[in-house]
């Protein structure tokens, strides 16, 4: 009888040691949260030389969460390696308002540098896709850019630079009311949210904001059956 309560204390201590260590590598994982940031204005005025005088831009920023005190001082979370993006658009009613998956655009990964002594250098495309994230660090990403008293909106990525900033394949031509679906990919972990965009004729009328639970669910649920279709 004795050997028998040997064996199962062993396997006790083993099953709690492996739930520690499995519950440990759970907490140092990543772990990514979205919110909304003010709508942000650029302007360049007359001798910019931009596309636009004035550049609108909504923006989103993602984090990677801290870990709470009470572990904090003896293990730390990992940092999201490699974030890559897409950002689909549907209409209030569910229907896709612009067809594909737009890449996402990083704010603080830009396709031109300039160094001192006026050298430049132009990113690939590919170099400015990818980001990675710390445990309590912010990044921004860029969704949709309004120019000038235009009345027409446009999905905001790095591809409006090879399109003097109005890509016709992100155009939303229709004010009012949109939601955006954002995917976040990281190898390991996939965090997806939802937001509404609203713009109106005047360039002012220009927002994002957190989408209801209701319709982040609708959504989350058509973008997966798109996936699947897909």
């Amino acid at each position: 009888m004795n050997w028998i309560i040997s064996i199962v204390g062993a396997l006790i201590s083993a099953l709690v040691a492996i739930a520690f260590v499995v519950g440990m590598e759970n907490l140092r994982k990543p772990r990514l949260v979205m919110g909304t940031l003010e709508t942000r204005t650029h302007d360049y005025g007359e001798a910019g030389g931009k596309p636009a005088k004035i550049l609108r831009v909504c923006e989103l920023q993602l984090k990677n969460l801290n870990l709470p005190r009470i572990v904090k001082w003896f293990m730390s979370r990992n940092a999201a390696i490699h974030c890559y993006g897409y950002i689909t658009f549907y209409k209030v009613n569910g229907e896709i308002a612009i067809n594909g998956r737009m890449p996402i655009k990083w704010a603080n990964l830009p396709r031109v540098e300039v160094y001192p002594g006026g050298t430049k250098i132009e990113h690939s495309l590919y170099e400015v896709s990818y980001m990675d994230v710390h445990p309590g660090e912010k990044e921004i990403i860029q969704v949709a850019a309004m120019f000038d008293n235009e009345s027409d909106c446009y999905g905001w990525n790095n591809e409006s630079y090879y399109q003097g900033w109005r890509n016709p394949n992100w155009k939303l031509s229709d004010p009012g009311d949109f939601f955006v679906d954002i995917m976040i990919i990281s190898p390991g972990l996939r965090c997806e949210d939802v937001f509404k965009l609203h713009f109106g004729k005047d360039p002012d009328d220009f927002n994002l904001e957190k989408a209801e639970s209701l319709d982040k669910a609708r959504i989350i649920s058509i973008q997966k059956s798109r996936e699947i279709l897909i």
